[in-house]
């Protein structure tokens, strides 16, 4: 990489990039690098000016925040992330298998919107009692794209973010199902 580095900023003056860098007690860190070339008065290579700005704590978080996500990709659970303002930030392989939208097609989106949610109380007591129990399970009812309704068991996880967002971790699973099996049984006695 470095060699790519160097003929880059002699090509073109300038060079961004990260680099993995070991300090004297021989820690290493990451760091966003920029280098850029200054010249002679005959526009020779002179030295290099470069900038380095510490990352590693960001590139922890990035990689930890990738191996959650890929854990909740791994449930069969339909796992949704909205702001508190409803928009979806994730939306995982198993919500799309359930309910029919594609994660491009459901960032974004309203969540309650969306998937037309019915819940058991009015939205606005919902949404209060989510604010100040800090979660919430029970039923909803969606809908999917195709137009199926489904029975949901779904538990809500207010997480509040150091810069203030209110997020909401969702996991819903289908017991549409389950509820018709029961429904039926409790009709034949």
């Amino acid at each position: 990489m470095f060699e790519i580095s160097v003929a880059e900023l002699l090509r073109t003056g300038r060079w961004e990039g990260e680099l993995t860098h070991t300090k004297a007690d021989g820690t290493q860190v990451v760091v966003a690098s920029r280098w850029s070339l200054q010249h002679d008065e005959r526009q020779g290579p002179l030295a290099t000016l470069e900038l380095n700005n510490d990352i590693t704590e960001r590139k922890r978080a990035e990689g930890a925040m990738r191996r959650q996500a890929n854990l909740l990709e791994q449930t069969h659970d339909a796992i949704i992330v909205w702001e508190f303002s409803r928009k979806i930030i994730f939306w995982n392989r198993a919500a799309e298998q359930l309910y029919g939208y594609s994660r491009g097609e459901a960032i974004g989106r309203d969540s309650h919107e969306l998937l037309q949610t019915e819940h058991p109380l009015p939205t606005p007591v919902f949404e209060a009692e989510l604010e100040r129990e800090g979660e919430w399970k029970g039923e909803l009812t969606h809908t999917a794209r195709d137009g199926r309704k489904i029975l949901v068991e779904s538990r809500h996880v207010l997480v509040r973010e150091v810069d203030g967002r209110r997020l909401v971790l969702e996991t819903n699973r289908d017991i549409t199902e389950r509820k018709q099996t029961q429904e039926t049984l409790q009709q034949a006695h």
